[in-house]
């Protein structure tokens, strides 16, 4: 975003050319201030706000009709209507400082939401640093697709000998640049890689990422409140993936994409029990019937109210929690129901969704589990 200085004194500027444009009594040269002050103003706001649509709103706003086809036209009804158009933008303007602030609350909230891939990367470069040579650094994170002609200056020769901190240093700079998506390739590359090269390191890898609040499965990297990862042996295998593609998902900030992938892994789970009890086409049932029809199946609740009678609960308590957990699981199905339903309505990332969708993950963790434990 731009400075708050810059910003308040571009915007006076902004509005200023336009109350010059009303004034305005040649057809070419108004017409051509015009287009200028347009192309001028939309490239600033996609530099203080970008990926905002902010600036494609302003150049829909109005147009100019002063200059048609190489034709000038000083038609006094061309004129009113062109400008209300500049009254209409200077109108827009107003409201702009108010966006931005908007725009900034929704870029940090977003941030704040979504743990930052910097952890990760601190600890693989730890490992990289006390475990690999300078050379099989450099080899590790060209396979990342990092810009690698950013590093050639770093070389151990007779001529120059640079230091494996000095590199880091540098691929350090590299990462900062990345975006959310290239940050996560670069992390997963790299965490892939080492672990193929020294397949022994999984273990510590694992333990110094955990202390962080991190897991690592097959090379994705996720954090532990989004998924254990411990225990997704213990999962049905049809949904493990799904579970930690819904755990990155969320993590880069994908809410619709986490939501899916958690419904995927309660799809997989389902479809296995309607095949295994006979129940006819899953398709032909809505998300939350499946669960519920694939709970009762396998007679989930009821095991769960045996184990707990065998440890000296009474029949009033048990009774209670058996209503209650199948309510539960049952109202859970409905919310990720309605969440995937219009989830597509939902255009970028909206932070009050997130934590609907967070729970949503860990609601089909415990549905897959339970359909997974016979």
């Amino acid at each position: 975003m731009a400075d708050d200085a810059d910003e308040a004194d571009a915007l006076r500027r902004f509005a200023a050319t336009g109350r010059k444009l009303l004034s305005g009594d040649d057809a070419v040269s108004t017409h051509t201030d015009f287009e200028v002050w347009d192309e001028t103003v939309g490239s600033w706001i996609d530099k203080a706000a970008p990926g905002s649509g902010l600036s494609a709103e302003w150049s829909s706003i109005s147009s100019s009709s002063l200059v048609v086809a190489g034709g000038y036209y000083n038609d006094p009804r061309i004129w009113a209507g062109f400008k209300e158009g500049v009254q209409q933008r200077l109108r827009w303007l107003s409201t702009l400082p108010g966006r931005l602030d908007e725009e900034r609350r929704r870029r940090q909230t977003a941030t704040a939401a979504r743990p930052p891939l910097a952890v990760p990367w601190s600890v693989l470069r730890s490992v990289l640093s006390e475990h690999f040579a300078f050379s099989d650094i450099k080899v590790i994170v060209g396979l990342t697709g990092i810009d690698m002609t950013a590093l050639h200056h770093l070389e151990q020769t007779t001529e120059r000998s640079a230091t494996n901190s000095q590199l880091l240093s540098a691929i350090d700079r590299l990462f900062g640049e990345l975006d959310a998506a290239e940050q996560e390739r670069f992390v997963r590359v790299t965490a892939e890689e080492v672990l193929r090269r020294r397949s022994g390191l999984a273990a510590r890898l694992g333990e110094y990422l955990s202390r962080l609040g991190w897991a690592i499965h097959q090379g994705s990297i996720v954090p532990v409140d989004l998924l254990d990862v411990s225990e997704l042996p213990e999962l049905p295998a049809a949904a493990r993936e799904d579970l930690v593609k819904g755990a990155i998902r969320l993590r880069d900030g994908d809410l619709g994409g986490a939501l899916t992938a958690a419904c995927g892994a309660v799809d997989a789970a389902t479809a296995e029990v309607y095949q295994q009890a006979g129940l006819g086409s899953p398709g032909s049932a809505s998300f939350q019937e499946r669960v519920t029809r694939s709970l009762k199946a396998l007679d989930v609740v009821k095991r769960q109210e045996t184990a707990l009678a065998s440890l000296g609960w009474k029949a009033n308590e048990l009774k209670m929690l058996s209503q209650n957990l199948a309510g539960a699981l049952n109202q859970a199905a409905f919310v990720m129901q309605s969440l995937r339903s219009n989830m597509a309505d939902v255009h970028g990332t909206r932070p009050v969704l997130r934590p609907l969708v967070f729970d949503s993950l860990k609601w089909a963790a415990l549905i897959v589990r339970l359909l997974g434990t016979t």
